[in-house]
């Protein structure tokens, strides 16, 4: 039985966006398909949508589409040729509100970089790969000297620690981005650079305005989302672990540790949280991972992530299902060998959740000691599948829905598997492709809540594999039982 309760995240680009690429990606074990706003023209991400839907049809397979909003990040303008290679102590001037430049004049087409920066301050270049430091500041130049060189690209992102304080979380692009995205129906939006609540607050507004709420993703990759974390898992649907930003707001030694505090905490708050960033960044080109990379992936799965996410090695590597598959046998290997995690604490939870709560973990001890297959829960929005996820159950949640928008979001919650029933009935041949080859008198635990004029009131069941009925049986009435 294939054991993998982790998810994988695969970017979208130009290595991975032709329809027979995204059909294998799903087939190696994508379950998210992120697409990255800050690059690519409307019509780009219009088709590139259209064809990860069109790939999770051929396959019927859930693949949730996350939405990834540039956001108030800095970045480069054109370069002349498109790249530069920078060498340490060459001496050059950031052009603010500038849209075209070379070697000499970077161009960078916020204009408010230089009210951000003072002399003596750093400036990085893409994931802290080239640095500068600031010598000279006035309305809209900066004068700089390259501390640590490399190649820089049009479009690569900038960096002045601490220097998007009072930027608004969305501009009008992102706007547009977002009217696109409901357009479309993505299922996950990634809020970037998220700093407080507020932040979040802002772009639910922004999406009710436009009359189709999705989940939330708040990136943390700021020093101020950490010192707000608390009220950011509140606010939000989901968390990213954004490593690469983040790694240049703190220090570097500092990030496994505010990685760890932060999967442990999204856990405790039930929010699916992706842990992101180079995790397999050598693959981009290299045939292999090395060992530090697959030691990075195989200790994000024992913090208890629900999903692991690969960037350029997808996005623009030069094999991008060989990365996936990789990641999944290393995810897969590593839960064979620690399939177990300690149990959740109650704490961390919504008040009004907190019943649902109690009862979901003695749902996952039943499962545990009777040792079923499977935990069984049908759903309308998936409440009742992520809070089962939040125990870490070490046998799959199986979560039939009739909806489809709530099949794709259940991509993303840890060892849960979406069943899509769209006639209300759960299938054995969808229970064996789910869970492979299983004996006639295996049990699987069925649970549910039975809507009540007060409260919804929970129960479960244990039911044989061979008892299809049992799957689908409210235990009033007979018919199909309901779920949060």
């Amino acid at each position: 039985m294939r054991r993998r309760g982790v998810q994988i995240v695969c970017t979208i680009g130009p290595a991975s966006r032709e329809p027979e690429v995204l059909e294998r990606l799903i087939d190696a074990g994508m379950g998210v398909a992120r697409v990255n706003f800050a690059h690519g023209t409307e019509d780009q991400h219009r088709e590139t949508i259209q064809r990860i839907r069109a790939a999770s049809r051929a396959k019927d397979q859930p693949v949730a589409v996350l939405q990834d909003l540039a956001g108030p990040k800095l970045r480069l303008g054109e370069l002349e040729g498109d790249r530069l290679l920078l060498h340490q102590g060459d001496e050059l001037t950031l052009v603010c509100g500038a849209a075209k430049g070379n070697a000499q004049s970077l161009p960078v087409p916020d204009p408010d970089l230089a009210q951000e920066v003072r002399p003596g301050g750093p400036i990085v270049i893409g994931d802290g790969a080239v640095e500068l430091e600031v010598l000279e500041v006035d309305a809209h130049k900066i004068r700089a000297r390259v501390l640590i060189g490399g190649e820089i690209a049009s479009g690569k992102g900038i960096n002045a620690p601490g220097g998007l304080s009072e930027r608004p979380i969305i501009d009008e692009q992102d706007r547009a981005d977002l009217k696109l995205g409901a357009e479309l129906e993505v299922d996950l939006v990634g809020v970037s650079y998220v700093r407080t609540p507020d932040d979040l607050a802002s772009v639910r507004r922004a999406l009710r305005a436009l009359g189709r709420p999705a989940p939330l993703v708040a990136k943390i990759e700021t020093a101020r989302a950490l010192e707000h974390l608390d009220g950011i898992l509140a606010r939000t649907d989901a968390v990213m672990v954004a490593r690469g930003d983040l790694s240049l707001e703190i220090p570097y030694q500092r990030v496994p540790i505010e990685q760890k505090r932060i999967v442990q905490a999204a856990i405790r708050a039930g929010r699916p949280v992706i842990t992101a960033t180079q995790m397999l960044h050598s693959m981009v080109s290299a045939s292999r991972p090395t060992r530090a990379e697959a030691t990075d992936v195989a200790n994000a799965v024992l913090d208890g992530t629900d999903a692991v996410m690969l960037s350029d090695e997808t996005a623009v590597g030069t094999d991008p299902v060989r990365v996936c598959r990789t990641m999944a046998q290393i995810v897969e290997e590593t839960q064979t060998a620690f399939p177990d995690f300690p149990e959740t604490p109650l704490d961390g939870m919504a008040e009004e959740l907190r019943e649902l709560v109690v009862f979901s973990r003695a749902a996952v001890r039943t499962a545990r000691d009777v040792g079923a297959a499977a935990i069984v829960t049908w759903s309308r929005g998936g409440l009742a599948a992520r809070l089962l996820s939040r125990q870490r159950p070490s046998v799959p949640i199986l979560a039939p829905t009739r909806f489809e928008d709530t099949w794709r979001r259940l991509a993303l919650p840890y060892g849960v598997r979406p069943l899509l029933c769209p006639h209300g009935r759960l299938r054995p041949e969808q229970v064996q492709a789910a869970l492979g080859k299983l004996d006639a008198q295996d049990l699987m635990l069925v649970v549910g809540h039975i809507p009540g004029e007060q409260r919804r009131m929970p129960w479960m069941a244990l039911v044989r594999v061979s008892d299809s009925e049992g799957w689908n049986r409210d235990p009033r009435d007979g018919g199909p039982f309901s779920a949060p």
